[in-house]
């Protein structure tokens, strides 16, 4: 019988010491992937499609909740600040990468994803409200480019 994931049940680890956000994630997604195809007419209207040579990963958005300082959203303010004008997502010279650990109900990890080379592009409003609920964390996303995805080998022994 197949174990199916969990949606609940994951863990983003950045490799990277500056990003304090571990604690605070509450959703997150495995990105879409496209590749670009290459329309070829054959004559009478007619055209068949051939593989291209560039692939395209959608975003990478990480819901987080803000800290009660905003430490770990001025920490992505400050990280975009930092790449404007660059050419890669380098923080003082150390490309950082991320690990989406996706984990079952016995606490065993079951796959790792590892996002390489990101790269901050957009970090969202975080909503005050006057009659909000006082039970509700203060949540913002941010989102993220990557150069690509590695799916690493399975390894049961590993724990969330």
């Amino acid at each position: 019988m197949q174990n199916n994931l969990n949606r609940g049940r994951f863990k983003l680890l950045f490799d990277h010491e500056r990003i304090p956000l571990l604690e605070g994630i509450v959703g997150t997604e495995i990105p879409g992937v496209s590749l670009s195809l290459l329309s070829i007419p054959v004559g009478k209207g007619m055209k068949v499609w051939k593989p291209g040579d560039e692939i395209e990963f959608n975003d990478l958005p990480i819901r987080f909740i803000v800290d009660k300082y905003l430490l770990n959203w001025e920490t992505i303010l400050n990280w975009i600040y930092e790449n404007k004008g660059l050419k890669t997502g380098i923080i003082n010279d150390v490309n950082v990468s991320a690990t989406l650990q996706l984990c079952g109900d016995n606490g065993v990890v079951y796959r790792e994803l590892k996002f390489h080379g990101l790269i901050p592009m957009e970090l969202d409003n975080i909503e005050l409200l006057v009659d909000g609920d006082d039970t509700e964390f203060l949540v913002s996303t941010a989102t993220f480019k990557f150069q690509y995805v590695e799916l690493l080998p399975i390894r049961e022994e590993l724990n969330c």
